[in-house]
């Protein structure tokens, strides 16, 4: 029972995927937006770089594995933002969404609510 439990949680293995270390990028980020109101913008891209460059140095690769390890951390840090976008609602068209959704999110913030998904941006 405990191996197959903790098959269903993060591993080195599904961290070393495009779809694992965007989840748990996610994941990271938008809790500590929630917890400690860090900015998703820049937190989020650190925590995409350390994942990338951190399982790089954990698989002992060369220098120029770094810079793609860094380019990666690039390519998922994008699918993270997008994926909480696209949880959190935001509708795709002309500046107009943009104002919407930010008022919407403005407005949950003064009933004391946080959003959990939404705009990196």
């Amino acid at each position: 029972m405990a191996g197959e439990l903790a098959q269903q949680f993060f591993t080195m293995a599904s961290l070393a995927t495009l779809a694992g270390a965007a989840g748990a990028t996610l994941v990271v980020t938008n809790v500590a937006k929630q917890a400690f109101g860090f900015s998703r913008s820049w937190f989020g891209l650190v925590v995409a770089e350390v994942i990338c460059v951190g399982l790089a140095a954990y698989a002992r690769q060369n220098g120029s594995d770094f810079v793609i390890a860094a380019l990666n951390g690039c390519l998922v840090y994008l699918s993270a933002a997008g994926a909480s976008d696209a949880v959190g609602g935001r509708q795709p068209g002309n500046g107009n969404n943009n104002a919407v959704q930010r008022g919407n999110n403005e407005s949950a913030m003064r009933r004391g609510w946080r959003t959990f998904f939404g705009s990196w941006f």
